[in-house]
């Protein structure tokens, strides 16, 4: 067979030829890509002799081989089996292969241009949040994004990369197929060569000559996002993307044992006999006041209201804070506050459930109604409760999911427009200033004797494409060149809709203290996350995360110990704060803690979003938990270098208490716990 078919074997060796030059190209285009990265995301930093920047080259370099490798593996074992077939199928499949070969290299370097965008602005690489929202929004709304955000520059580039790269591959396959490689082999040269390159492929494809393949933990090479973010390539990024958005669909059951090794582990008690799920919520103490004259609670959570942007730096020429500051300066105000999650949907839901799962709203799990909801603790002690959001009803089903989680009421875009017709709408929604408007008529017309009113709101107005909208007194105005610098690619216009946001909930806050419900209404404000797309330096991974924590409390409802405003503190502590300053005697899930208690002794006592575990010592990186970031000072997040770090506590009790979250939630949803 071999002899009447020895031409087969160089069709093979062409095809081993085409492997290594498609290999050879997507990875010096990676290099050259990752460099310019590097440099993008550390500015001002020396990185030629920093060790990370080395690493990160190199980890990176062996995940591109192992990634084109992996996906010609298919077409690379036909080829294989092809050796001992006539020579026409041999160059079938070689021509195969050739086309093959530039798909993957196109497909792998337009996304990684695209994957870089998407760290810009979001701070990671893909995830399953990328491919929910790609599953779940039409062009339209997925263009005026991309264009809104100042992104589309990275869409350009990565258009221009794939075309130039088709031109390359298909310059490079004519320059093979004018090669005259050896046609004839002997049975001991093919032996060889076929077992010789089946194994340095194999080899390369594992990305290691030892015992374990590159996986996803090898992603990590240094204590810095910033330099973790582009180890890996747009395929690669894409692809666990995809796992991660698959494994989201699917939850275990949580048993009672599992439950208890937990709550012991977190708490550092182990739970008494009896019932566990009660042994996870606390209760407010019992308050005379509280019980005959409850407050009213709104909450603001307010798109993109970074911490970042209210600092004074920033504002020296023009005060971006607008009608918020007089309010944020007379009241208190947290800027060592962090978001959840660095996404709306993300932050939205773990602060409405208690959860940590995004795409529930449109699982096979929406249905189902939560114990651990907050809107449920206000519900059940007598309130009405209200969610008003700016976006469309319709937006990932939030409406009816919202509903189902304690509130009595879901405003959205379509019923403030039928209230408000000269309220204009965009791609996301309507306009925040309309939602302002209708929390204030609620609580001004609320009659005398009627329940206390719970209101949540979410605005959407600063997000791309950042709409120029009435009220907006500085659309035209150009920001200073340190926030110019600071904006990185984001439009100016995005600084406008900051301040929008800003305007109206500061006019709502003037209008509320100015009535009769200045005396009865506590009103706290917080960002769904920080603002996205600021430009990174050494140490602001936490400052270019940070949200703020407005609260107003009326002088009666003021509790004996004084708010610490440089306490560190996340969104899981909001919530427990509102319940102490307004209910008498309610159970709510123990999931945070007041913080106008000392936090001395708490088993809350830790900040965290999705990357970082905080405490007063510093932040310790997630995927990196054997080195500490040490603040540079105590009144705000400027982090310093790493240090290692080998105390237990902290990693084991963030830990403890993701996976607690995670139990709870799987108990509920699939734990057939009744509401």
């Amino acid at each position: 067979m071999l002899k009447s078919h020895k031409r087969s074997m160089g069709m093979y060796a062409h095809f081993l030829l085409w492997l290594l030059l498609s290999t050879l190209v997507s990875s010096i285009f990676l290099v050259v890509l990752r460099i310019a990265a590097l440099y993008y995301f550390n500015s001002g930093q020396s990185l030629l002799f920093n060790a990370d920047f080395w690493q990160v080259l190199l980890t990176g370099f062996r995940f591109d081989i192992a990634t084109v490798l992996r996906a010609f593996l298919p077409i690379y074992l036909l080829s294989l089996l092809t050796v001992p077939f006539p020579h026409t199928i041999g160059q079938v499949v070689l021509r195969l292969g050739q086309w093959w070969g530039v798909v993957i290299v196109v497909v792998t370097l337009s996304l990684s241009v695209v994957n870089l965008a998407y760290v810009d602005f979001f701070g990671e690489p893909f995830n399953a949040f990328a491919i929910e929202g790609a599953a779940y929004y039409d062009a339209e709304v997925v263009l005026a994004s991309i264009f809104g955000s100042g992104s589309w520059l990275a869409y350009l580039v990565a258009l221009i990369v794939a075309s130039l790269s088709i031109w390359i591959m298909l310059a490079v396959s004519r320059w093979q197929q004018q090669l005259k490689l050896p046609t004839s082999f002997g049975f001991l040269q093919s032996l060889t060569i076929i077992t010789l390159s089946f194994l340095l492929i194999v080899a390369l494809g594992r990305g290691s000559f030892g015992t374990f393949p590159l996986s996803q933990r090898h992603l990590i090479v240094s204590t810095s996002p910033s330099f973790n973010n582009i180890v890996p390539n747009g395929l690669l990024s894409g692809y666990y993307a995809v796992l991660e958005y698959i494994d989201s669909r699917d939850i275990a059951i949580a048993n009672d044992g599992e439950g208890r090794a937990l709550f012991e582990g977190f708490y550092g008690y182990p739970a008494s006999e009896g019932e566990l799920w009660p042994q996870l919520f606390t209760q407010t103490p019992m308050v005379t006041l509280l019980q005959q004259k409850p407050p009213n609670v709104v909450l603001n959570v307010m798109e993109s209201l970074g911490a970042e942007l209210l600092r004074p730096e920033f504002n020296k020429s023009h005060d971006w804070a607008a009608e918020l500051r007089g309010h944020i300066d007379d009241d208190a105000l947290m800027l060592r506050f962090l978001p959840s999650h660095n996404g709306t949907q993300k932050s939205l839901i773990e602060l409405i459930g208690n959860i940590d799962y995004p795409a529930v709203t449109q699982s096979k799990y929406q249905n189902i109604s939560l114990m651990t909801a907050a809107a449920k603790v206000f519900k059940q002690a007598g309130y009405r409760t209200i969610f008003v959001y700016t976006g469309f009803e319709g937006e990932r089903n939030l409406a009816k999911y919202i509903k189902r989680q304690g509130f009595d009421e879901f405003i959205g875009a379509s019923r403030l427009q039928e209230l408000y017709p000269d309220m204009g709408t965009n791609v996301w929604g309507g306009e925040d200033r309309y939602m302002f408007e209708y929390i204030s008529t609620q609580l001004l017309d609320k009659a005398a004797g009627a329940p206390a009113l719970f209101i949540m709101t979410m605005s959407i107005n600063n997000h791309p494409p950042y709409v120029p909208l009435k009220g907006m007194a500085s659309a035209h105005l150009e920001p200073i060149p340190l926030i110019k610098d600071k904006l990185a690619n984001l439009p100016y216009m995005s600084m406008s809709t900051y301040e929008y946001g800003n305007r109206y909930l500061g006019r709502f806050i003037s209008q509320i203290k100015s009535s009769q419900r200045k005396t009865d209404t506590i009103i706290a404000a917080t960002g769904d996350h920080g603002t996205r797309g600021l430009k990174d330096f050494s140490g602001s991974a936490l400052r270019n995360a940070s949200v703020p924590l407005y609260l107003y409390v009326p002088p009666v409802y003021k509790p004996k110990h004084e708010l610490d405003l440089l306490q560190l503190a996340s969104h899981k502590d909001i919530f427990p704060t509102l319940y102490h300053l307004s209910l008498s005697g309610a159970p709510y899930p123990n999931m945070g803690r007041n913080l106008f208690q000392p936090a001395a002794g708490d088993v809350h006592n830790f900040a965290m979003n999705d990357q970082y575990w905080v405490t007063q010592k510093g932040a310790v990186l997630k995927a990196k938990p054997s080195f500490i970031y040490p603040f540079v000072n105590h009144y705000d997040l400027q982090l310093g270098d790493a240090l290692p770090y080998d105390e237990k506590g902290l990693v084991s009790r963030g830990k403890a208490y993701s996976a607690l979250m995670d139990w709870m939630m799987r108990k509920q949803l699939v734990g057939q716990l009744t509401p």
